[in-house]
């Protein structure tokens, strides 16, 4: 079994358990990632580090929540070894690729409240969809994007 399918299975044995925690049902919306976000301004106050088992919940919800509405966008396991066992990549006009990693973009928010998961998302699905080129200052942390022999951001 792949290190994603393994979350997953395990995501999903204690769904009840991460429903109650963050207090939303658990529907994979691109809405519900601003319930995450109110939940974590509330167990997380700002430049707070987060537990791993936060970190790898909430990151796969997000992860799936990318999945699920964004043409495209599918898991990449084991891009850092055992640092960060998954990313969402997207694909992209042009032949470029967009990856991003959802824990660090869940650390991220909680160090920065200001860097809104739900607002990358919206920008993500728009760069996806062709609607909007990639702007460095909007972007955000956790991504990479890939294409001909060129790689941005960090």
């Amino acid at each position: 079994m792949s290190r994603i399918a393994e979350l997953g299975r395990i995501f999903n044995e204690t769904l009840s358990e991460f429903e109650s925690h963050f207090g939303f049902k658990a529907d994979y919306t691109p809405e519900s990632i601003e319930l995450l976000e109110a939940r974590l301004d509330e167990l997380y106050p700002q430049g707070t580090m987060a537990r791993n088992g936060t970190l790898l919940g909430a990151g796969y919800y997000i992860g799936e929540v990318f999945i699920r509405n964004i043409e495209g966008a599918v898991w990449n396991e084991d891009i850092y070894g055992d640092k960060m066992p998954f990313a969402v990549t997207l694909t992209m006009p042009e032949d470029k690729v967009l990856m991003v990693v959802p824990p660090e973009m869940v650390q991220d928010y909680i160090r920065h409240p200001g860097n809104s998961i739900s607002r990358l998302f919206r920008y993500y699905k728009e760069v996806a969809a062709g609607t909007r080129h990639i702007d460095d200052k909007l972007i955000g942390t956790g991504y990479t994007v890939y294409g001909g022999e060129e790689a941005e951001g960090q």
